[in-house]
């Protein structure tokens, strides 16, 4: 018998590890697309600031209010914007702190989903691992693999 395949190995602990890693992938990689979707809206937040920077006071914009529906909106002063800081907490910063805050949340974002990403790598290697240790079992029970390699 191969060394991927030991005679003694409880096959139902086995089977209960791959469904668990299973359902560890399947969560992670919910967190990964919570992740990208937070990223994309720091980074949108970052091209507005820039753009308001580039633009100053005195902005018409379209201003979303939930639903897709949109108001016209004036942005007479660019000198302040609100910043959330968590915990349902924002604090006020001018233009440059503010974008200097979006850059630190991005990097913090970024680092997180590539930490997420090489964890996912694991598992599911891992996972495959199993898949393949499994149907060598099976084979082996069910008589059509004779010689494991």
């Amino acid at each position: 018998m191969a060394e991927d395949a030991p005679e003694n190995t409880d096959i139902a602990v086995v089977y209960a590890r791959y469904q668990g890693l299973t359902e560890e992938a399947e969560t992670l990689s919910k967190q990964l697309e919570l992740l990208r979707t937070s990223l994309a809206d720091v980074e949108q937040g970052i091209a507005t600031l820039s753009k308001l920077k580039e633009l100053g006071g005195g902005v018409e914009i379209k201003l979303p209010i939930g639903g897709g529906a949109f108001v016209d909106a004036h942005i007479k002063d660019i000198s302040s914007v609100m910043v959330s800081i968590g915990g349902g907490f924002s604090v006020e910063r001018d233009i440059g702190g503010a974008m200097e805050h979006l850059e630190q949340r991005k990097s913090k974002l970024s680092n997180a989903h590539e930490q997420g990403m090489r964890v996912m790598g694991e598992i599911s290697a891992e996972i495959e691992r199993l898949a393949s240790l499994l149907k060598q079992v099976d084979r082996l029970k069910s008589g059509t693999l004779t010689n494991i390699r």
